[in-house]
């Protein structure tokens, strides 16, 4: 549980996240919470005049390049093992890729790079960063020396097999589930999807269950919502 869906305007859904994101694999996650601590002085500093707004209502604060290499990673992971992710988000993180130019004269952006890098294998998310290195790279265009991490070409064609066969948030998806199955169908549907991937990223996949669970436990029991 990581968001509430917010309504705030007529026929726009809305998502509040209390934390940006989340891992399965505890011990991952905990370092992503970690991440999120060492990182939330710095997001609430970095801002942006808008144009044309007085000065007390004209600042917009944005993620730092560092703080999105690995939120944005994280995000298309989830999406990737659950439902499904679409070329959509790929572009996202392509053009944050290529912003890194932009923002690292001021950000020292080797230094910036290289610690993301180091909190990405903390995740134990090295392999799934150089198989979207390798989608960005064959269908994109991506150069070399715009990676973050190297290519993982296994990974690679198995993360575009999926691109191509369900879309974004699985939309396009008739290998696993179909529109109308039950909720207990669609988890058991989901559950062997994610088997699919043990291979490659086996902790997560392990860690599905047990987390389940507990964000059951945790809502009927400990939540106050």
């Amino acid at each position: 549980m990581k968001h509430i869906h917010f309504h705030l305007f007529e026929g726009v859904p809305m998502e509040v996240h209390f934390v940006p994101s989340l891992l399965r694999d505890k011990l991952a996650n905990r370092h992503l919470m970690r991440f999120y601590e060492h990182e939330m002085a710095a997001q609430m500093e970095h801002s942006i005049k808008l144009d044309g707004v007085e000065e007390a209502q004209g600042k917009l604060i944005y993620p730092t390049w560092g703080f999105n290499v690995v939120f944005q990673l994280t995000h298309i992971f989830n999406h990737f093992l659950t439902e499904g992710v679409g070329l959509r988000q790929v572009m996202d993180y392509y053009f944050l890729l290529r912003s890194k130019n932009e923002e690292g004269k001021e950000n020292c952006e080797d230094m910036v790079a290289s610690e993301a890098v180091k909190w990405i294998k903390k995740l134990r998310l090295l392999g799934f960063a150089g198989a979207l290195m390798w989608v960005m790279k064959e269908v994109l265009g991506l150069k070399e020396e715009e990676m973050l991490v190297p290519v993982d070409e296994k990974r690679g064609k198995v993360l575009l097999d999926e691109i191509l066969a369900g879309g974004n948030f699985g939309q396009h998806e008739s290998r696993y589930w179909y529109q109308g199955m039950s909720r207990w169908k669609f988890y058991l549907a989901r559950m062997r999807r994610m088997l699919h991937f043990l291979r490659y990223y086996p902790s997560e996949v392990l860690w599905d269950i047990p987390s389940r669970i507990w964000q059951r436990i945790w809502m009927r029991f400990i939540s106050c919502y």
